[in-house]
């Protein structure tokens, strides 16, 4: 084997070994930036989980201030809070507020959902890209090998030729 033939084949193993380093490295690379991407999401997530709390606990002042008015209202005109129809009232008003609370934390509940599985994804993305990276690598390397594989069987044929 020549100078020149040494050369090359120095340059084939280090031009594949910086290649496969270089895929290894995008792989975490991805991973990391996913990884992120989930911590943002769960921390959406919870941020979610306030509001949610906060617009129950408005909604549930909001019903007690009407409930409070109404029977300022009655006890001005009169009427027993014995009354059926106050009680009926009543009632309607608690049924409907009680019907937006579940509603609303449906909706919030739905909200959270997307985040955390889009967390979870993001996270199973990331743990993927570092093997398609490693994968990448290693494919890399196998190829260097082959043409080390086919130089070594190329000098041997010009030997036995000569």
């Amino acid at each position: 084997m020549g100078g020149m033939e040494v050369v090359g084949v120095g340059l084939t193993v280090a031009g594949a070994f910086l290649n496969a380093k270089n895929q290894r490295l995008q792989g975490r690379a991805q991973r990391n930036a996913l990884q992120y991407k989930a911590q943002q999401q769960r921390a959406q997530a919870e941020y979610v989980n306030i509001q949610e709390k906060t617009a129950e606990a408005g909604q549930r002042d909001t019903l007690a201030t009407s409930l409070e008015q109404i029977s300022a209202l009655q006890a001005g005109r009169g009427v027993g809070m014995a009354s059926p129809t106050v009680g009926a009232i009543n009632e309607n008003i608690v049924d409907r507020a009680e019907r937006d609370i579940a509603s609303n934390k449906l909706t919030f509940e739905a909200k959270k959902d997307a985040l955390r599985s889009g967390a979870q994804l993001a996270e199973q993305e990331g743990e993927l890209a570092v093997k398609a990276g490693d994968r990448a690598a290693f494919a890399t390397m196998l190829g260097a090998g082959s043409q080390l594989f086919n130089l070594y069987n190329y000098g041997r044929a010009q030997r036995s030729i000569l």
